[in-house]
């Protein structure tokens, strides 16, 4: 009887740390898309426009328009992530860019562009 109620609570314990794991991976992922999903390269593309046209340094703003469309025009959202974390990564410990990091892609595609405009009216 003792046996069946501390297996009963033991079996309790690990459904609930599992509920618990559970969420924090799904906390985990939406922490990961506010930085860097969609919404977010939107939003870090509209700051370097305006921060190249308040500076009237047109070839930011064109450099900006290109990388914004090429990393968006690239695989998956996976894929954008992935190349966003770098990118963060790399400006945040001053590495340098490595243009293989656009190669890695399974190819550019005009269907990827869809998720611009979407994101573009959110920010």
């Amino acid at each position: 009887m003792r046996q069946k109620a501390t297996i009963g609570k033991l079996e309790k314990e690990k459904s609930e740390r599992e509920k618990d794991e559970i969420e924090i991976e799904d906390l985990r992922k939406r922490l990961e898309d506010l930085e860097y999903g969609a919404q977010a390269r939107s939003a870090a593309f509209a700051k370097n426009m305006w921060k190249f046209r308040l500076e009237k340094n047109r070839t930011g703003e064109i450099i900006s328009m290109l990388w914004y469309c090429l990393s968006e025009m690239r695989g998956t959202e996976e894929e954008k992530q992935q190349l966003w974390k770098r990118v963060k990564h790399a400006v945040e410990h001053g590495e340098k860019f490595d243009t293989a990091w656009m190669r890695e892609s399974k190819g550019l595609k005009w269907n990827n562009l869809k998720g611009i405009t979407n994101t573009a009216n959110l920010v």
